[in-house]
């Protein structure tokens, strides 16, 4: 999916647990996601929720508070019920990567899916540190420096441990 249509549907269901005004739900998807919306991107996707009957507003002091209308009630809905859809789909690969892969992805697999399960993968909160350190992987010798990182993983490890 598209950035833009996944926004369109985390503004929706920022939107769905309270009325907020643009600069709170900018705030909310910027602490949700890592992701910096504009103004000038912002604004004209909320007119077209409102032109669609996905949201409504309501002049308060010098800004708009928006809030969902039952259409977007029943988007939410829809998008809970996709959500569920998905997420199944994903345990399906995970269990078929796990029946194709080596050991340790075994492990590794078992570990998301049963993460999933439970609701305690909430990478969105951390993703800009995850995909700092994806990145920095690729960007390593792995061959020649197997010792050094499986240490560095082995230490950070240890330290999430002691978080349980």
């Amino acid at each position: 999916m598209a950035v833009n249509g996944a926004l369109k549907l985390l503004v929706v269901k920022i939107i769905s647990t309270d009325e907020k005004d643009g600069v709170s739900i900018i705030k909310n998807i910027k602490d949700k996601t890592g992701w910096k919306v504009s103004y000038g991107s912002f604004y004209p996707l909320m007119k077209e929720l409102v032109n669609a009957k996905l949201v409504k507003f309501e002049k308060k002091e010098k800004s708009k508070v928006y809030s969902l209308t039952k259409k977007g009630e029943k988007l939410l809905g829809d998008i809970e019920i996709k959500k569920k859809e998905i997420f199944e789909k994903v345990c399906e690969g995970i269990r078929l990567l796990k029946v194709m892969g080596e050991d340790d992805f075994k492990d590794f697999s078992e570990s998301i899916e049963k993460g999933l399960r439970n609701n305690h993968l909430d990478f969105v909160s951390i993703h800009e540190q995850l995909v700092k350190q994806g990145d920095l992987l690729n960007e390593l010798n792995i061959s020649k420096n197997r010792n050094k990182i499986n240490a560095i993983l082995k230490k950070t490890n240890n330290e999430l441990e002691k978080l349980k």
